[in-house]
């Protein structure tokens, strides 16, 4: 899609934006995502107001830092989240892995549905800390991909769980 055509979408979507409640940015095989996932996300700069209604994303190819600017001003009451994190450089230590599935895992308390991709992230063990020992996580379906998770560490913490489906690579 050329930038015309981005822009005649995102202004055709400003007249029907309230009724969105599912918003998918993929574009798998273009190393342009990121940067068309920013520019999406500068020109409705308000998303929790924008898109009041929204209650599914799916984002790929999302760095963490873009992430954590997109994530404060997402809608709180997300049911579905899916998103493919790509860490820049080289492999994130075990501490970074942890704690940005962490913080997604956390992400809201209506977060039902969590679907996670990990890219260039730390791959042996990785162990979840809970931020509160207080506060579970509500997620009660969980597709992992891209990293090695502590599964005892994993259900203290996410307790409702019904579903986990973690993806695994051969690495021979």
């Amino acid at each position: 899609m050329n930038k015309n055509q981005f822009d005649c979408i995102c202004t055709q979507l400003l007249h029907s934006i309230s009724k969105v409640t599912s918003l998918t940015l993929f574009d798998k095989d273009n190393p342009m995502t990121p940067v068309k996932n920013s520019l999406f996300f500068s020109r409705f700069s308000c998303i929790d107001s924008t898109f009041s209604n929204l209650r599914s994303l799916t984002l790929t190819y999302i760095n963490c830092n873009t992430w954590c600017l997109f994530k404060t001003r997402l809608p709180s009451f997300i049911v579905a989240l899916s998103i493919h994190l790509e860490h820049i450089g080289k492999c994130a230590h075990s501490f970074m892995t942890s704690a940005h599935l962490s913080k997604l895992l956390f992400f809201s308390p209506s977060l039902k549905f969590l679907s996670v991709k990990m890219s260039n992230y730390y791959n042996d063990r990785t162990i979840i800390r809970p931020q509160s020992p207080t506060i579970l996580s509500s997620i009660q379906y969980f597709h992992l991909e891209g990293i090695t998770i502590d599964l005892s560490s994993l259900f203290l913490v996410v307790r409702m769980l019904h579903t986990l489906d973690i993806c695994f690579y051969n690495f021979e």
